[in-house]
């Protein structure tokens, strides 16, 4: 593919993207990339945050992967 992969944690409720502590944003740039699906499950798992997902962009293309939630885990 060539392009690099940002992977961040979404949350489903608000569309908006981790950044830090208790700070989310809707934008990439300020966003915190975890650069990779298991860094962000993991912390993710660590902080038990609830209805987020890991979603990727590569250029153009963006996909998210649900996350159950911690209690579910």
């Amino acid at each position: 593919m060539g392009e690099n992969v940002r992977v961040f944690l979404r949350s489903l409720e608000t569309g908006l993207l981790f950044k830090e502590g208790k700070e989310w944003t809707a934008s990439h740039d300020e966003a915190r990339d975890f650069r990779s699906v298991t860094g962000a499950v993991e912390f993710a798992t660590k902080e038990k945050l609830k209805r987020v997902e890991a979603f990727l962009v590569a250029g153009s293309m963006k996909a998210g992967i649900w996350l159950p939630d911690p209690d579910s885990r």
